[in-house]
């Protein structure tokens, strides 16, 4: 049982997929913070942006997988 949890593993630490993306968001993120920080008539625009971000990656995680996109 041992052995396939750990090739499992193995596999799971070797899959640098996405990696890339989920940096350069986090550096997006942290550049936004530091933006919004020093300067505080950026922080609602950001804040949408963001917000918009996130509703975007929503609907992508949540579209079926597949197939076409799902029709709104």
């Amino acid at each position: 049982m041992a052995h396939p949890i750990r090739r499992f593993l193995k596999h799971l630490f070797r899959d640098c997929r996405g990696q890339d993306f989920v940096e350069y968001s986090l550096l997006l993120g942290f550049i936004a913070v530091a933006a919004a920080a020093t300067i505080p008539p950026l922080a609602e625009p950001i804040g949408e942006i963001f917000s918009k971000a996130h509703s975007i990656t929503t609907r992508a995680a949540n579209r079926p997988t597949g197939g076409a996109p799902a029709e709104n």
